[in-house]
This record gives structure tokens, sequence and C-alpha cells, in this order.
């Protein structure tokens, strides 16, 4: 069984979601699902997920209410990037905006998206793109870019 991740804006417009959720049921039927809890693409995939009967492991943002909210955050999706490391996984990604300059693997601030791509390169976890518009990518970023249109 294949296993992916999925990582993206909490706001969409709503052609970038309906492309989300068309490349969503085309990508993900016969794989293991790890997604996080924020709405955007996350919910989209989770809805996905639901649709097709997929196996889920939705990470969850722990202490919510607790400021500050980016660091939290940021801690699951790590906790996600972890997952897919131990398990083989790929993570898909679908940023919509340029890669924020100054990323570290601790300091993401400017896009949880590109920041958990980021931190997945980092870990050797492969990914893959979904740009939801003509972006250039930033010089870390040598990856399977995907379109599926």
């Amino acid at each position: 069984m294949r296993i992916i991740g999925v990582t993206g804006p909490r706001q969409l417009s709503s052609a970038d979601m309906r492309r989300v959720e068309w490349e969503l049921l085309e990508l993900l039927p016969g794989t293991e699902l790890h997604v996080g809890d924020a709405r955007g693409v996350d919910a989209e995939a989770r809805r996905a997920a639901e649709i097709l009967g997929l196996q889920l492991c939705v990470h969850h943002t722990e202490n919510h209410n607790v400021a500050p909210i980016a660091a939290r955050l940021q801690e699951r999706s790590k906790r996600l990037v972890e997952a897919l490391r131990e398990t083989g996984g790929i993570l898909h990604g679908w940023p919509n905006k340029p890669c924020p300059p100054g990323l570290t693997p601790m300091r993401w601030q400017g896009s949880g998206t590109w920041g958990t791509l980021y931190y997945a390169w980092t870990c050797g976890v492969p990914i893959e793109l979904h740009p939801l518009s003509d972006l250039e990518l930033p010089h870390w970023c040598q990856v399977q870019q995907t379109t599926l249109f």
C-alpha cells in the first residue's frame, strides 16, 4: 500500500478547491493517507479519504488554543513528515504562493506549506508538487512536479 501525506494552504479560491478535490480523488485510491487537522487542503483530503474509504491518519494540532499557534501547527506538520519518513511515504504539496526566503527546518515564517515541504526535504522524504499557480521553485526543491490535467 502506498503511503501519502498532504500539505497545502488553509485558504483556497473556489477554483483551486475544485482542482485539489479532483487531483486528490485521482491520486488517493489505494493509499494510506496522512493529513493534518486544518481547513483548506487538509479538510479536502480528509473528505476525499472518507469518500474513497481510505485508511486515514489525522495528525492533530496539540494545545490548539495555546499561543503561539504557528508553533503548534509546525509541530503537527513535523509529526506528519516524521511519520512519512518512518513508513517510506511521500509528501504531496499544493503551494499557492512563492516560497518565502529564509526557511530553515526550525523557522517556517511565511508559509506552513513550504515549511512542511522543506522539512520533508531535509528529512529525506520524497516530495511532489501540485502548484496552484505558476511558481518559481526554490533552489533546494529538486522534486517531481505533478500536474494531473
